[in-house]
């Protein structure tokens, strides 16, 4: 293999090579000037006169944010004018896939964690309108404190506006993680929710849920139903199975309405937890079913699982249902939207049976034009309390938008026979 040791990007010389994956290498670098230590990504296709624009706008829109994603702090096309690179944090503790190797079995509660950190990234890109579209432990890193940085951003979505999909044995890693979806050329963000779903079926079972050659994997996910975990592992809560299963479900509707919603219900499921399966489902859709039934009833000797820390905090006070409930309600009336999704979103934790919560979430939504997971919130509070009328009338306002008008007055009829006057 090549190695370009010393060669300079920008203002950056290349120190040292770190590792490679399926779109590039990276390199430890140093800054000419300053000498901050960064990573520089460089990237395996070589543009064109022509294709220069679109990598340099989506490099442009990869550039989040986030607590839990590492910072792209530059990006360029090296001095031959043909090789793009992008720059960006140094994180030097390594990834999810050195600290778990294939075959390891991580805790329930240490997997909670994990899906709350990645997913809290994940929903902030998908809001910013960015998909992941490589979730997997290579790209997950470890800062000083532990805590997870996704990396990575819309690289494959770099790649592909570039090239022809990569050779077979090199997307091996990627075909692992990869939604029916997505393999079809049609990726969206419930893309890296199955992705995710993927990751967590390997931590809690010690092994992915499909294998065999690049070919074998594709045609899997997309036909094949997942082995159903408990033949893997012994005691797992009926509902944190089919919670798993329903994330992994190969059409991309019937998963959460959003990452941040497989979130939330992973972690109510962990804390909440029902007996353990005894009958194997037939398909994911019969553990979909499973978990709609089961997930709110415990069954006898339930055993306990104590949530993890940061999840004990969020279940627990300083506040309670209701005063998340109430602070939503004040955000929502000051028109910050994102803020109050978030402050419904910690009442459901604490109390994931209230109508009042889900409705609320659910007009939020409809002001953030997220209609799917507003409809979802919508049907949640009814199926919660069908003579509750305010999520019928926020069904009805979600309908309009979407021209389903037949749909929507007889939500708005439904709203007004019980008594809606909003």
């Amino acid at each position: 293999m090549f190695r370009r040791e010393g060669e300079r990007f920008d203002d950056y010389r290349l120190v040292s090579l770190l590792g490679q994956g399926t779109f590039g290498e990276v390199y430890v670098a140093k800054h000419l000037y300053d000498h901050e230590q960064v990573a520089i990504k460089i990237l395996k296709f070589r543009l064109t006169v022509e294709t220069i624009p679109g990598f340099l706008r989506e490099a442009r829109l990869i550039r989040l944010k986030h607590a839990h994603i590492v910072p792209l702090l530059d990006f360029g096309i090296a001095q031959d004018g043909l090789t793009p690179f992008l720059v960006m944090a140094y994180i030097h503790n390594g990834t999810l896939r050195q600290r778990h190797p294939p075959g390891t079995r991580v805790p329930l509660a240490q997997v909670v964690t994990y899906v709350q950190q990645i997913a809290s990234a994940l929903q902030y890109a998908h809001e910013c309108r960015v998909i992941h579209r490589d979730v997997k432990p290579e790209n997950i890193l470890l800062d000083a404190q532990q805590n997870l940085l996704l990396s990575d951003f819309g690289i494959a979505a770099i790649a592909h506006s570039e090239q022809s999909m990569q050779r077979a044995q090199e997307m091996a890693g990627t075909f692992a993680y990869m939604a029916p979806e997505q393999i079809e050329g049609r990726p969206r963000p419930a893309s890296d929710q199955y992705a995710l779903g993927i990751m967590v079926y390997e931590w809690l079972c010690g092994t992915r849920p499909f294998h065999g050659t690049a070919t074998e994997l594709l045609a899997q996910h997309c036909n094949a139903p997942p082995p159903p975990l408990h033949s893997y592992i012994s005691g797992l809560p009926a509902n944190v199975e089919s919670v798993v299963l329903k994330a992994l479900a190969k059409d991309p509707r019937e998963r959460y309405a959003s990452v941040q919603d497989f979130a939330l219900a992973f972690a109510h499921a962990y804390a909440h937890p029902t007996s353990p399966m005894r009958m194997k489902p037939t398909s994911v859709e019969s553990a979909s079913r499973l978990h709609t039934v089961s997930a709110n009833k415990p069954g006898p000797g339930t055993p306990e699982y104590p949530p993890p820390p940061n999840v004990q905090a969020m279940l627990t006070p300083p506040r309670s249902s209701a005063s998340w409930l109430q602070q939503g309600d004040t955000l929502f009336v000051a028109g910050r939207y994102k803020e109050a999704l978030a402050a419904y979103n910690r009442a459901l934790l604490i109390n994931p049976n209230d109508a009042f919560v889900y409705s609320g979430r659910s007009l939020i939504l409809y002001k953030l034009k997220r209609y799917s997971e507003g409809l979802a919130a919508c049907d949640y509070a009814i199926q919660l309390d069908p003579s509750f009328a305010p999520p019928y009338h926020t069904r009805g306002l979600i309908l309009e938008k979407l021209g389903r008008l037949k749909e929507a007055n007889l939500a708005f009829e439904k709203a007004r026979a019980l008594g809606y006057r909003g």
